[in-house]
């Protein structure tokens, strides 16, 4: 059973969740799992399932989006450069095994091809993440481009309309007889 947090130990874990799902490239599993079996963490939040985390994260892309202002690109920016580096880190660490797995002295060359076609596949998806942001970030783009557009466009039509002094939107078009 979880137990309740006041506001100041509820903003503390959330700051963790932020650190380790932005910073860390960390999924909602991930960080209940972190979190759980560290007993100074679990002892000072609590057990936390990844719904909770889930919960924080929804939080933290709405906190990233209001900071985004006039341009959401960043966001989807900092959202490639986070899966990039993760997609770079495991390329990485295929390479330590490949030159692990080079470096013995009976090197096993089914699992050297495997290694190597599985850095081949994640260098793949590296590239398919290059494309797949491209649609996202046009899309909020748009969307950004027509909020603009729509204020305007507001602003203008009560402007033929008319307001009165009283807040009320009177019609010229309307002949008072």
């Amino acid at each position: 059973m979880s137990k309740a947090r006041n506001p100041e130990l509820s903003q503390d874990l959330h700051k963790l969740i932020w650190d380790l799902w932005v910073y860390k490239s960390m999924g909602t599993t991930q960080i209940a799992n972190y979190i759980n079996s560290d007993t100074m963490l679990k002892s000072k939040y609590g057990e936390i399932s990844s719904e909770g985390i889930y919960y924080h994260v929804v939080q933290i892309r709405n906190e990233l989006e209001k900071t985004v202002n006039e341009d959401a690109l960043d966001s989807y920016v900092g959202e490639f450069i986070r899966a990039k580096e993760g997609l770079d880190n495991d390329i990485d660490d295929i390479q330590k095994l490949i030159n692990l797995e080079r470096d013995a002295e009976n090197p096993n060359k089914d699992l050297l091809i495997k290694l190597m076609r599985l850095k081949h596949d994640v260098k793949i998806d590296k590239f398919k993440l290059l494309q797949d942001v491209e649609l996202p970030i046009r899309v909020k783009k748009l969307k950004r481009e027509r909020e603009r557009m729509i204020v305007p466009l507001i602003i203008e039509e009560i402007k033929e309309i008319g307001v009165s002094s009283q807040g009320n939107i009177k019609d010229n078009s309307i002949s008072d007889n």
